[in-house]
């Protein structure tokens, strides 16, 4: 009575093949959904490929995998992700470890970092972009492991005064 099989139709015939640069598949055959009835609160990691519906606050982390925000959802997130394409409404900051894509009636409003941005016509945007030559997860993970090797440091010279 109620089934809309016309939109569900629509969109699972969109047009992301006709232009293969702003193409995002997901890269495994098992992805996580979260339903459009569904609300999250907190930090979202996992190893597969997320289709979010619903509702989702906090972090979304997905360093090797993609996420897609279909035109149902509304994200008040920072989201972190390799391919990430928006369909719906998305409040926070993106990192694409290789392309972000916000196609017609997407919205963000926050800071993109990603080698590969596309705002398509009729998309939404109102932030900072900046566009990086190496993937934004490697240069995260040099900036931690630079971190580390700070504190390692600091540690020593610390337990070096305290002997003193």
């Amino acid at each position: 009575m109620f089934n809309n099989d016309k939109d569900t139709e629509e969109k699972n015939n969109r047009k992301e093949d006709s232009i293969p640069s702003r193409a995002i598949h997901h890269t495994k055959a098992n992805n996580t959904t979260i339903s459009e009835e569904c609300i999250v609160s907190g930090e979202v990691t996992g190893c597969n490929d997320m289709d979010i519906f619903g509702k989702i606050d906090g972090t979304i982390t997905l360093k090797d995998n993609s996420v897609r925000i279909e035109d149902t959802a509304v994200v008040n997130a920072s989201i972190f992700a390799k391919f990430i394409k928006i369909y719906g409404k998305v409040t926070g900051s993106i990192e694409a470890g290789e392309r972000i894509v916000i196609p017609n009636g997407g919205s963000v409003i926050g800071d993109m970092i990603a080698p590969s941005i596309v705002l398509e016509d009729g998309s939404y945007f109102e932030g900072k972009i900046s566009m990086t030559n190496k993937p934004v997860i490697d240069i995260k993970k040099s900036k931690i492991e630079n971190k580390k090797i700070i504190e390692t440091q600091e540690d020593k010279i610390n337990k070096s005064k305290n002997t003193l």
